[in-house]
């Protein structure tokens, strides 16, 4: 096919924010492109016009491409419902709850018929594809069932850029690392960018310089820290509550959003981060709740689990003494109904 293939060193590396980029690019250029990603893992969806499910980076980078959203973009989504099940989304519907025996023969029978029979119908309407992989494709462990890094990349027969996080350190040692793990893969790997950095850009030359020599493979950009772009996040691992501060001087709104382990749909409070004059603050058992001005339970996927975080770690008891006092609790979706009997 006529395409890119972005994966990443793991995850929150900015494979979603690279793909968005470029889907809007090639727009600009007057291609007919459609992002895609086989399965994404994410209690965070996206609902689309006929009311089906998918992810919600496909659905920014379909809006980034000038497309409405269609699941033929993200045809499997995976709910997390606990460490070792996931709910399964095939083409938009509940397909199944799997734990991993299950999900395996899923993957590798009407799992990967889906995603081909997705490719097809994409190579034939669209002048190219540009697709985001998962996590990171050096996983040896999930090689032989993986359907969404280097084994897309190969039903697609498309080039692969690959994308480190310098923001959380270990962007050379990821970058090496990877690529020593792809096998005959490796040589798929066409180019590679450097994402989230910070402060001046001529310090990193000599890695990206250095990177090229170890490697062999172009160092086709270095992204800068990009504080202001906001791309709708899959997974907890890219949640900032805390590292945004308000600049109201005091002033302002102060919020605690209490993180449950199977958050869902954690976006829904991504909207006050464009508010300058709130600051989200992660809430948990440590935290002095005097200094909000209200405190959030968000959605989850598992209420009953999250509900029993609360009790065993005496955060309920702390929040209900938190509205006995004044405190405001907003609950949403599984949030709401712990505040509840």
């Amino acid at each position: 096919m006529k395409g890119i293939m972005i994966q990443g060193t793991g995850s929150d590396a900015g494979k979603s924010f690279i793909t968005t980029g470029l889907c809007r690019i090639f727009s600009d250029k007057g291609y007919r492109v459609c992002p895609f990603k086989s399965q994404n893992m994410s209690n965070n969806s996206c609902v689309t016009q006929d009311g089906l499910e998918m992810g919600r980076a496909q659905a920014a980078q379909a809006e980034a491409a000038r497309l409405d959203p269609q699941v033929f973009m993200n045809p499997i989504l995976l709910k997390p419902r606990k460490d070792t099940a996931s709910e399964i989304v095939l083409m938009g519907r509940v397909f199944d709850a799997a734990d991993w025996e299950r999900y395996r023969t899923f993957a590798m029978g009407q799992g990967l018929l889906a995603v081909r029979q997705a490719l097809q119908y994409i190579e034939k309407r669209f002048d190219m594809i540009l697709i985001e992989g998962a996590g990171s494709p050096a996983e040896v462990n999930l090689n032989e069932t993986e359907i969404v890094n280097m084994r897309v990349a190969r039903e697609a027969n498309v080039p692969v850029i690959l994308v480190a996080d310098v923001d959380r350190g270990g962007a050379l040692a990821s970058i090496v690392g990877t690529l020593d793990l792809l096998g005959e893969d490796r040589d798929r790997v066409k180019g590679i960018i450097f994402n989230k950095f910070r402060g001046d850009m001529s310090l990193f030359e000599p890695a990206a310089r250095w990177t090229e020599k170890r490697t062999s493979i172009k160092v086709v950009g270095v992204m800068p820290w990009a504080p202001d772009i906001r791309i709708a996040s899959e997974d907890s691992l890219s949640i900032r509550w805390g590292r945004q501060k308000s600049n109201c001087g005091g002033k302002g709104l102060v919020l605690g959003v209490v993180r449950f382990p199977y958050i869902s749909n954690h976006t829904d409070l991504e909207a006050f981060a464009a508010e300058p004059d709130v600051e989200l603050i992660e809430a948990d058992e440590h935290t002095s709740l005097r200094r909000f001005d209200a405190v959030i339970l968000p959605g989850t996927k598992s209420t009953v689990q999250d509900m029993k975080m609360l009790q065993n770690s005496g955060l309920a008891q702390r929040l209900v003494e938190f509205y006995e006092k004044g405190g405001f609790l907003f609950g949403l979706c599984g949030g709401y109904q712990m505040l509840g009997r």
